[in-house]
């Protein structure tokens, strides 16, 4: 018992270094220890409560690696020590005095712990009414209490003992917490203005700080209240100037719109925004204001951004973003409701204003345009800021295509309130824009029109002619030419111009020579006399000159005296080398064979060529003429029809016996070049050296048993392709020598016949030896000398029969040797001259080609013959655009010899040298003429 006892008091005297170094152990010990004493044992009472409340101190470690269900038995075992020590139970003296109060207020706080919180209740009661309850206790167990009512929703039990713990607080963060559990009672049960009160008591340490949860919470339940935010921005301000955190005002605004009072929210804003004015401030106010309908107030914030510029903007990228965002949706809520209430378009216009004040250039700059257009009744107005807009859209580089719309938006506007400057303006900056279009042509009527009706004639006549002659370059006749023609005469004829009235009247005529428009025909009547009479008084008293050219060209197409005006006109037009009207005036006297010669000059080829074919080909014609017609066809890149014109070369080369010479070549490359050749042609009557190259080609690309035959027939090498089919043909017969063996027991019949088969082989290399190149020789040469190497090494490695006498293996050996000599020399013959012939061999890389291919193995020595197909260039393929701009100078100057060796070199570099000897041709032509 004194062991026991001993071990008891050292237990309890290192129970906290022991609990503190591992709890569990001590459990344990403490358990062993307990169960090891008898129940009478007065140790065992003490050491029953002090293994309890290391259960209780283990049970509430929470997060210090514990799991929860042994928490929950820790507070279990605990709970029943404890109740075993308040009931006297299991051998203990119930508990008494303030033992007894310790151990009910342990056994609520762990049923607390347990979620038992009805079961507490009774334990924290007993320890409240009990007058020797400490005061801390009695503080714990009241706000426990109060806990657990909220938590049950009986506030008015709740409040009860809020109040009694916080009469009992003694230090700050004990008050503090109590008071902030009882804002958030009062703040459930919806008493706002208590819930903020007493929250306001929990504000603060007792260093003087603020308590963060508190102040959120205390914001949150301001925001919260149906006010208007003033009474609680007084409240904030307070804590703001003691906490030195100006900021809380703001955050008390945000507060106020995240809890949807944006009205309080936006009362607030605008008193921080007097102390601190700023764009991001006033942008949200007028959006809320203008919400609230407050229009006095909308009124005053636009007054006040007007004012800013884009220095103002937030330096914050999140305020400056939200600017944005604000101005976008305020603007098109609007603009959405003026459709209703036409009265807010003062606002809208007003806004957009401010809205390209800040963002004049961005995505939407021409729907806010386009709006403040919409919202303004002014026209006046409306063409004055156009007017602003297309001078910012020049100098912001905005396309001419979108600052047109502006501009015709304006010249309409104008057009209505008879604003002629404005008319005049806008519709010549349409015109500029539109410069090259068909479009252009009417803004520019329009403008020289309000010139003309101010008599501001020397300005209008420019445009007016401008319009004329843009009719002239199109070849095209419209309202604006013919109202502008009209015009321009009648400015002549105030101004008493009458060579100019000539000019004009002329200029018409050669304008609408081809319009057959019966509107054009009759504005044309009534300048025709006029001309008529005025051009051939004036050309009868002309020496030669380009206007008196013009005159009888003139009268010529008009029928006007044609026997004379016609063929002083053709002269004239050839003297002053107007190649554009000495054709017309040969279309006109048809004379098809004059212009035959014409056309080819000015570069009109297929027209020369159709007329070429009509007067010149026939089935009696010589091949130039078919080379020719073929040739301007194909000038004009008309391939169908030089194709057709081929066709019947062809067709009268198939019943030639022979193509001469002077010809030949030039016709192969004609229809080579137009991808005519074929395998039929092989069949045209070629000269043999020609045909041989047709047939190698041909070979090349699709072999045939036709060219095949034609190029083995030749005795001399002929290409690669000869080469080939050459050594294929050798090939076969030298494979077949080797196949034959002639040992066994039909071996004299077996030798015969490879002798047979050598002499064979033979008889067809040998003949080709002299004829072929130098590595097509080799490879035959090489063979023959295998042929016969091979032969007598198979002879001299014939099998003696066994059982032979010494006598008798020494003649048969040297019968054997005999019979292999004969071929041995051969061998050695055709080695030296196989030696010499790589010797001949100069180009260093094609010998070792060819010595690296002498193997024994070999038998396919024609696959070493290296073909290489030559790419014909298809000229149809390439782009003639160059040549076509260059023909077009030939139009009007047919022997101009810069354009003519441009041409040529075109040609040239493009690789079709039968074009470019045409224009070599023809420039050799000028220089001998000259």
């Amino acid at each position: 018992m004194m062991k026991k006892t001993l071990a008891l008091t050292l237990l309890l005297t290192l129970l906290p270094k022991a609990y503190a170094n591992d709890s569990q152990y001590l459990i344990k010990e403490m358990e062993a220890l307990r169960d090891s004493l008898s129940v009478e044992d007065p140790a065992r009472i003490d050491l029953t409560l002090r293994l309890a409340d290391l259960y209780f101190d283990v049970s509430i470690q929470e997060g210090k690696g514990e799991d929860f269900e042994t928490l929950r038995q820790n507070r279990l075992k605990a709970l029943q020590l404890y109740k075993a020590s308040l009931n006297g139970t299991d051998g203990l003296v119930k508990a008494t005095g303030l033992k007894r109060i310790k151990i009910q207020f342990q056994m609520a706080r762990l049923l607390s712990r347990l979620s038992e919180g009805a079961m507490a209740e009774p334990y924290y009661s007993d320890v409240l009414k009990n007058k020797e309850t400490p005061k801390k206790m009695v503080e714990q167990s009241a706000l426990a209490l109060a806990e657990w009512y909220e938590d049950e929703a009986k506030f008015v039990n709740a409040k009860k003992y809020y109040d009694q713990a916080i009469s009992l607080c003694d230090v700050v963060s004990a008050c503090n917490y109590a008071n902030y559990r009882k804002a958030w009672l009062y703040y459930k049960d919806t008493q706002l203005d208590d819930a903020i009160v007493t929250m306001e008591k929990s504000l603060w340490t007792a260093e003087g700080l603020v308590r963060e949860n508190s102040l959120t919470d205390l914001m949150l339940f301001m925001s919260n209240k149906e006010t208007d935010g003033y009474a609680e921005l007084e409240r904030i301000k307070k804590i703001a100037a003691r906490a030195h955190r100006p900021e809380l005002i703001r955050q008390l605004v945000e507060a106020f719109y995240v809890a949807g009072n944006r009205y309080a929210g936006s009362n607030l804003l605008a008193e921080l925004n007097k102390e601190d004015a700023n764009l991001y401030y006033e942008v949200r106010l007028l959006e809320e204001f203008y919400g609230f309908r407050k229009w006095d107030k909308v009124d005053n914030y636009l007054t006040i951004i007007e004012k800013r510029t884009q220095a103002d903007m937030p330096s914050k990228p999140e305020e400056a973003k939200e600017v944005l965002t604000i101005l976008r949706r305020y603007i098109v809520q609007v603009d959405a409701e003026m459709q209703v209430v036409k009265e807010l378009n003062v606002f809208l216009k007003r806004s957009i204003d401010i809205y390209l004040t800040f963002y004049p250039n961005d995505e939407l700059r021409k729907k806010m345009q386009a709006g403040w257009l919409s919202a303004e009744d002014d026209d006046a107005k409306k063409v004055v800021r156009l007017g602003k807009w297309i001078q910012e859209d020049i100098a912001y580089g905005v396309s001419p295509d979108e600052i047109r719309k502006l501009r015709q938006t304006r010249l309409s506007l104008a057009q209505q309130l008879k604003q002629q400057d404005v008319m005049i303006e806008e519709s010549l900056a349409i015109a500029t824009i539109l410069k090259g279009q068909k479009e252009a042509d009417e803004f520019t009527y329009v403008a020289a029109r309000e010139l003309y009706s101010q008599k501001k004639y020397d300005q209008a006549l420019p445009y007016f002619q401008e319009l004329v002659s843009n009719a002239q370059k199109s070849k095209e006749i419209g309202k604006w030419a013919v109202l502008s023609q009209n015009l321009v005469l009648d400015i002549f004829n105030n101004q008493k111009k009458y060579d100019e009235i000539i000019a004009q009247v002329g200029l018409w005529r050669v304008l609408t020579a081809d319009n057959d428009s019966e509107e054009i025909k009759k504005e044309s009547k009534s300048m025709d006399q006029i001309l008529i009479q005025a051009q051939f008084e004036r050309a009868a008293k002309m020496a030669e000159s380009p206007e008196a050219l013009e005159n009888f060209y003139n009268f010529c197409f008009q029928n006007v005296y044609p026997e004379k005006s016609c063929p002083n006109a053709k002269v004239l037009s050839v003297k002053f080398k107007d190649q554009e009207k000495l054709v017309k005036l040969l279309e006109k006297a048809g004379d098809e064979k004059a212009l035959m010669v014409e056309y080819e000059l000015m570069g009109r080829f297929s027209e020369a060529a159709r007329l070429q074919e009509k007067y010149e080909l026939n089935k009696k014609s010589d091949y130039e003429v078919y080379l020719k017609v073929a040739l301007l066809y194909e000038l004009d890149q008309q391939y169908k029809e030089r194709d057709r014109i081929l066709g019947k070369l062809v067709d009268k080369l198939k019943h030639e016996k022979s193509i001469s010479k002077e010809y030949e070549g030039a016709i192969f490359l004609t229809l080579d070049e137009a991808n005519l050749i074929d395998a039929k042609a092989l069949f045209l009557p070629w000269s043999m050296e020609l045909k041989l190259k047709l047939a190698t080609r041909l070979e090349m690309d699709k072999p045939s048993a036709t060219t095949q035959k034609l190029l083995l027939s030749q005795t001399e090498a002929k290409g690669p392709v000869w080469s080939k089919l050459i050594l294929e043909k050798v090939e076969k017969e030298y494979a077949n020598v080797s196949k034959i063996k002639f040992y066994g027991t039909r071996s004299k019949t077996l030798f015969k016949r490879r002798t047979q088969a050598i002499d064979k082989f033979v008889s067809l290399a040998k003949p080709i030896l002299d004829g072929a190149d130098l590595e097509t020789r080799v490879y035959i040469l090489h063979m023959l000398k295998m042929t016969y190497k091979t032969m007598a090494n198979e002879i001299l490695n014939t099998p003696i029969p066994d059982g032979l006498d010494e006598q008798t293996m020494a003649m048969v050996a040297n019968q054997i040797s005999t019979m292999a000599d004969p071929f041995d020399r051969v061998n050695e013959d055709y080695d030296k001259l196989l030696n010499d012939q790589l010797t001949a061999m100069t180009d260093a890389e094609l010998k070792a080609r060819v010595i690296a291919n002498l193997n024994p193995e070999v038998v396919k020595f024609s696959d070493f013959i290296v073909l290489n197909k030559v790419d014909r260039k298809d000229l149809m393929a390439l782009d003639y655009s160059p040549a076509l701009e260059m023909k077009k100078k030939l139009l009007v100057q047919p022997e101009n010899r810069q354009t003519l060796a441009e041409l040529k070199d075109f040609y040239s570099k493009n690789e079709s040298l039968r074009l470019a000897a045409y224009y070599s041709g023809r420039i050799d032509n000028l220089k001998q003429v000259e």
